[in-house]
């Protein structure tokens, strides 16, 4: 029925400053200086500024000192928007004082530059360069080529016998074992094109009995062979040698290298927090349009629109980024509080339990908020660097009522594991009974939980003869 009705609702939205925030929030440190440099690329407004070095004074140190921003202090984002004042950005970025580093990135020859490099070498027809160019550049980052004949007979209009043919000038390019479709066939090549006399029964058990290997049955593959099982068992030896990802070592084309985004370290009975930020440039409004804003008489009035809409966006930005370094330093600040005991000792078994929801109630924030400020985030501490999510972990009650992390349990299934005979190893029906004598109540299937994300394999896998 037509008419004119009222609804009354609540919705909740975010403003495009939180949105901003949020984002930020997110970032590494590395990924917040593209994003700065973005940002000075596309708003005219925002300038990176330049400061000389000069000493200075110790009275003005401590009248800065009295005029810090209260750490309670939120940022009022309607007043930022729409505040047509000078504005006076927090201060941000590196210490003048300090020297700069670069980041050399160090210059590697590509896996598929390297296979390229030999492929052309060979004697081809244009068809096999097509078809070779196309294999090289579509392998995955282990060096396996998973794709299936149909999309290169789809895509390079070719017969299935020469892309067997070109496969095949691929597979006899080094590493050994590249461009393999499976495990089996790149363990295969290898074997194959080894330059040292193997155990002859290590192709007849990857080409034929490649299953049962995988399971460890020996005995099996012995009896089928009529060959004694001591020979088998250097064979497997000489297999588990071989390299199951060619593609991956010297000539991988991702590097990854960890840039802590905290340092840590212990500083007269307490703990020192540093931003990892002396790369982050220090940013400000640019003087020149503020001057054409501010000029109402030379600047026409949709040039003035514009300046403002770009300025607005400038101290939204400049803002978020002086807020993501005081939601960070109070995160790190309330791991610290929580995981004091081991920023004090190194020790991994003293790490308390602790979970994001904890975090949030000691400061007082979302457990959203706490989540993007920990998401990938790395922390440099006396002992060594490690990720923030290391610090999180449910606890397990003990029979005395105490509290511990799981990961002392992972540790613990871990010792056991790696102390158990070899020819008997452990079930986890067994790991459990031995928790539970040590006064941990752990069912079996948590510890077939914990062993998988310790990648440890199954006690049949683990027999050794």
């Amino acid at each position: 029925m037509l008419g004119l009705y009222q609804r009354l609702s609540m919705n909740q939205t975010l403003a495009p400053q939180q949105v901003m925030l949020s984002t930020i929030l997110q970032l590494q440190v590395l990924s917040l200086e593209q994003r700065i440099n973005t940002e000075l690329e596309m708003n005219p407004l925002l300038e990176e500024e330049e400061e000389e070095i000069r000493e200075i004074p110790e009275e003005d140190l401590q009248e800065k000192e009295e005029k810090e921003i209260d750490d309670d202090a939120e940022i009022d984002w309607e007043k930022l928007g729409n505040d047509d004042d000078d504005y006076v950005p927090p201060r941000l970025g590196k210490d003048k004082n300090i020297e700069e580093f670069d980041r050399p990135e160090p210059a590697k020859v590509t896996l598929a530059q390297h296979l390229l490099e030999q492929f052309y070498l060979l004697t081809l027809t244009q068809e096999q360069i097509t078809i070779g160019e196309f294999i090289i550049n579509s392998l995955d980052d282990t060096g396996y080529f998973t794709l299936p004949f149909e999309v290169l007979v789809d895509k390079l209009n070719v017969h299935f016998e020469s892309i067997e043919e070109t496969l095949k000038l691929v597979q006899s390019l080094e590493p050994k074992g590249i461009a393999a479709r499976n495990l089996q066939e790149c363990l295969l090549i290898q074997v194959k094109k080894s330059e040292i006399k193997l155990n002859p029964n290590c192709a007849e058990i990857l080409e034929n009995y490649f299953d049962d290997f995988k399971n460890r049955r020996l005995e099996k593959i012995a009896k089928d062979l009529d060959a004694p099982l001591e020979v088998i068992l250097d064979a497997v030896e000489q297999i588990k040698k071989l390299n199951p990802k060619p593609g991956e070592g010297e000539f991988e084309s991702k590097f990854n290298y960890i840039v802590p985004d905290f340092l840590v370290e212990a500083k007269d009975g307490d703990f020192l927090i540093t931003i990892n930020d002396y790369n982050i440039p220090a940013l400000k409004i640019s003087p020149t349009y503020e001057k054409m804003y501010h000029d109402k008489k030379k600047v026409d009035k949709k040039t003035r629109e514009y300046i403002k809409e770009r300025m607005e966006k400038a101290k939204w930005f400049i803002a978020c980024i002086y807020e993501r370094k005081r939601t960070m330093t109070r995160v790190m600040a309330a791991i610290i509080n929580r995981q004091r005991i081991f920023f004090e000792k190194g020790d991994p078994d003293l790490i308390q339990p602790m979970r994001l929801k904890d975090v949030a109630e000691d400061i007082e924030m979302d457990i959203s908020t706490i989540s993007r400020s920990t998401s990938g985030k790395y922390v440099q501490t006396d002992f060594g660097t490690f990720e923030l999510k290391y610090f999180f972990g449910e606890g397990l009650e003990t029979e005395d009522g105490e509290n511990i992390s799981t990961r002392k349990i992972k540790s613990r299934i871990a010792e056991m594991i790696g102390k158990e005979n070899k020819s008997k190893p452990l079930s986890d029906d067994v790991i459990s009974k031995k928790l539970k004598a040590e006064g941990y109540n752990v069912a079996r299937r948590t510890v077939n939980k914990y062993r998988e994300q310790l990648n440890i394999s199954v006690a049949r896998l683990r027999k050794e003869f």
